[in-house]
């Protein structure tokens, strides 16, 4: 019952997850997808899984490689966007991952107290992708490849080990006002240090 109680209760916020805006030129969008990936990957890593064929929708639900014991009850995407329809929200699915992202992070959210995914003492891996649909509309594959608003990921492999130093809203409007270009790590950093010091 509780378990219920709270899941209407996420349901119920993915409004304030979905952009309304038809921008598509984020830098920052681009930089939380390569956040993103650094950590599915690390993750992926320490359970055991190399695969790296992440344009299959089923290689983001990290759920399907810790194999908790609680995974039978999770409803499908399927039953999840009918939730969604039923509180008036409509999340593009198919070929778009928001509908997945926000199903994936929603039931996160709703047992990140387990041992299962507690033991791993990570934070919702799928933040950066719900920060993503906060700042542009879509997440879609096209071709094969990842499209983040107006930026096509060719190659995976080369953004594997970027890092955000923070996903604070603050910090990422900060990088957006600096940077007409994408930073690298370094240049990032440098970001980073930028904005604490202007904290001080």
């Amino acid at each position: 019952m509780e378990k219920e109680k709270k899941y209407l209760e996420l349901s119920s916020k993915i409004k304030n997850c979905i952009s309304h805006n038809n921008k598509r030129n984020d830098v920052v969008s681009v930089l939380l997808f390569r956040n993103y990936l650094t950590e599915l990957f690390a993750l992926k890593k320490e359970l055991g899984n190399n695969s790296e064929f992440i344009k299959n929708p089923d290689a983001h639900n990290i759920f399907l490689d810790i194999k908790p014991d609680w995974l039978g009850e999770l409803k499908n995407i399927d039953s999840f966007i009918d939730d969604l329809k039923q509180n008036n929200i409509n999340i593009s699915t198919g070929r778009y991952l928001n509908g997945l992202f926000v199903y994936l992070y929603t039931y996160w959210e709703l047992y990140k107290d387990s041992k299962e995914l507690s033991r791993y003492g990570k934070e919702n891996i799928y933040l950066s992708t719900i920060k993503i649909l906060q700042r542009i509309k879509d997440i879609y594959v096209y071709g094969g490849q990842f499209e983040i608003g107006d930026f096509t990921f060719k190659n995976e492999d080369k953004y594997q080990g970027y890092k955000l130093p923070s996903l604070d809203d603050d910090f990422l409007d900060y990088i957006e006002k600096k940077c007409s270009d994408i930073p690298n790590q370094e240049q990032t950093n440098q970001l980073w240090e930028e904005f604490q010091n202007m904290k001080k």
